[in-house]
């Protein structure tokens, strides 16, 4: 028995080593033939985007706007900064 789980465990070693896992939203996947989708059920599942840059570059026309943007738009949603989030809720 242990010499067919060493046969089993040298096929499947190398081809775990190139398994890929990746998580994306459904507004995210682009269909592919070598990819397979595989939704999740009941669970809750929360993704957060973040913006960074450079302090120095915020003044700059194209990164201002979009900052000054999206500031404005969380302002409308009621939204901002998680850890503002946070304090909030307690």
């Amino acid at each position: 028995m242990e010499s067919i789980s060493w046969s089993i465990s040298r096929l499947l070693i190398p081809f775990l080593k190139r398994v890929q896992e990746s998580t994306v939203s459904t507004a995210e996947f682009i269909p592919d033939p070598r990819l397979r989708m595989l939704p999740f059920s009941d669970v809750d599942v929360f993704n957060y985007a973040h913006v960074v840059c450079l302090e120095e570059r915020k003044g700059e026309r194209l990164i201002g706007a979009f900052l000054g943007g999206v500031t404005e738009l969380l302002k409308r949603r009621g939204g901002g900064r998680r850890s503002d989030r946070t304090k909030k809720s307690e």
